[in-house]
């Protein structure tokens, strides 16, 4: 159940002999390489041990990882700190750091999603068929106003519209959804029940939709008592809402909502005083089908008659010799990385995850065959003994069966951070102070070097991984991981500590750059290592 009116934000040729298996084999008799914990030439392991004690987490469990990645012109890395370092913790949402950079590895920096809409000519009539490509940001409200048009949910429908209307057909016997691109299991078997009310609990399908979520937005009435108006968006009138709320205008707003039925019926409840500066987001319930009903109704307002609507079954074929493009609706990958981690938006994340498992293995991308391709991505960059302790159960990190060890996480990001290919691209994708999930966790300004991170949370877990770089170039990888931290101030004692060890890596850059030899011009320093801007 919602509870609050808020805003929230290749490699080619490889295949799989196996595509479903989970490729658990590999090399699991290796140990970690990363195995060391505390050490003598570690010179900021006591700085950080400090703090821990600090910090009093007493039963919580404590995992930091700190490498030097040196100046751009660099070939070493420096271990700087490593306590429980090679031992596995919960990521939490630090998962995105894996699935988000594998993904940039897999389908490479220049892959583009794009959701097709084209005329099929059937025996029994004409087709409009929508052939999807797993991409998460079709329709969301936040990539739309980012885009060179700054366009609106209505008008990238109304783009749509317009397109199949110039095909002359004012009457299509069906509409059909292409969503084969992934799996129909639409919601990981492990996740919680109560995340699953939530909008960053929403399914995931190969045609996503608004996120995959429905956007309330109540208002009071004049009349104190009285069912408040609600807006929708998108506007459809096929769900049925069941307005339990009443308006108590000039009182704070303390309403709900919530998705009652698998047919997208929802009800809302509680006492609307104000209009919400934000909405409720509920999950839609089987987004393609959602949005093959909202694309039709939207074609009737136009005149364009659809008899009916559905998802395309297992043996549909439509031959590309009865079919013609109508319109083409594209997303750089380098945009779905940036909400991805920026934003920590869990469905951008799983689509990846599924995504990848397609592109290697040919069938539906499922969370099976893609955490397969994440953890052989790993094994293949990083070394077998990388993967051998690493469980990938999906690619947002909402499940509590991930298990990752923070010096795994500081060597990918190591890896992604001097590859040419990724560099750039995953860099930009990351939070910076003031932005995104560290909003609220870097004011601007608090640093003196550029911070780029991922922050991580779910119940009983806190977690913080990124780089610390100077505007020479020298940088330091860094994962916090903090496990079984209840609620609390112990939470606030973790994400505190955090804080306090990215000041510690913060200051040690600074000296250390002020001590480094300073290179003949700024040509030396290359583009790609540069501490990327924010969008």
């Amino acid at each position: 159940m919602h509870r609050s009116a808020t805003t929230r934000s290749h490699r080619s040729g490889w295949n799989l002999s196996f595509p479903g298996r989970a490729l658990r084999t590999i090399a699991l008799s290796l140990a970690l390489a990363a195995s060391a914990t505390t050490a003598v030439a570690q010179e900021l392991t006591d700085d950080v041990q400090r703090l821990i004690n600090k910090a009093k987490l007493t039963n919580e469990r404590v995992g930091v990882s700190i490498v030097d990645l040196g100046d751009p012109s660099s070939t070493s890395q420096r271990v700087l700190a490593g306590i429980n370092s090679a031992k596995a913790y919960t990521p939490a949402s630090n998962m995105k750091v894996l699935t988000s950079g594998a993904a940039l590895l897999t389908l490479g920096k220049d892959f583009t999603f794009k959701t097709e809409f084209s005329l099929f000519d059937a025996p029994s009539g004409k087709v409009l068929l929508v052939k999807a490509d797993g991409d998460p940001s079709f329709g969301d409200p936040e990539m739309l106003a980012k885009s060179a048009g700054k366009l609106t949910l209505d008008s990238l429908l109304a783009s749509i519209v317009d397109a199949i209307k110039k095909s002359g057909v004012s009457d299509f016997h069906e509409l059909v959804i292409d969503d084969r691109v992934f799996d129909r299991t639409l919601v990981h078997p492990n996740w919680h029940a109560r995340h699953l009310t939530e909008w960053y609990g929403a399914e995931v399908s190969g045609l996503s939709f608004h996120a995959n979520v429905l956007a309330i937005f109540p208002a009071p009435a004049k009349s104190k008592g009285v069912p408040p108006i609600l807006r929708l968006e998108p506007s459809v009138s096929f769900v049925e809402i069941e307005n339990l709320a009443k308006s108590s205008p000039g009182e704070p707003n303390a309403v709900d909502a919530e998705r009652t039925s698998d047919d997208n019926r929802f009800r809302v409840r509680g006492e609307v005083g104000q209009a919400a500066q934000g909405p409720l987001e509920i999950p839609i319930h089987d987004p393609s089908l959602f949005f093959a009903k909202t694309l039709a109704e939207e074609l009737a307002k136009s005149g364009i008659r659809v008899s009916s609507v559905r998802t395309a079954s297992p043996n549909d074929f439509f031959s590309p010799d009865s079919t013609r493009s109508l319109a083409v609706v594209t997303t750089p990958i380098a945009d779905v990385i940036k909400r991805t981690n920026t934003n920590s938006m869990n469905l951008y994340a799983e689509a990846l995850l599924k995504r990848m498992g397609k592109h290697v293995t040919k069938e539906p991308g499922s969370w099976s065959n893609g955490s397969a391709v994440l953890r052989m991505t790993i094994a293949e960059r990083l070394g077998p003994s990388f993967a051998a302790d690493t469980v990938v159960a999906d690619g947002s990190g909402l499940c509590d069966e991930n298990k990752v060890a923070p010096a795994t996480i500081t060597k990918w990001l190591a890896f992604l951070a001097s590859n040419k290919d990724t560099s750039s691209i995953f860099l930009d994708s990351l939070a910076t102070p003031g932005e995104g999930s560290l909003k609220t966790r870097f004011p601007k300004g608090s640093l003196k070097n550029s911070l780029q991170a991922k922050t991580g949370y779910i119940n009983t877990v806190s977690g913080l991984s990124g780089y610390v770089t100077h505007k020479s170039g020298r940088r330091v990888a860094f994962s916090i991981l903090c496990n079984d931290v209840p609620r609390g101030d112990r939470l606030n004692n973790a994400i505190e500590l955090q804080r306090d060890i990215v000041k510690v890596i913060d200051a040690w850059v600074s000296r250390q750059a002020k001590d480094d030899p300073k290179p003949e011009s700024k040509a030396d320093i290359k583009s790609d290592s540069k501490p990327a801007k924010s969008r």
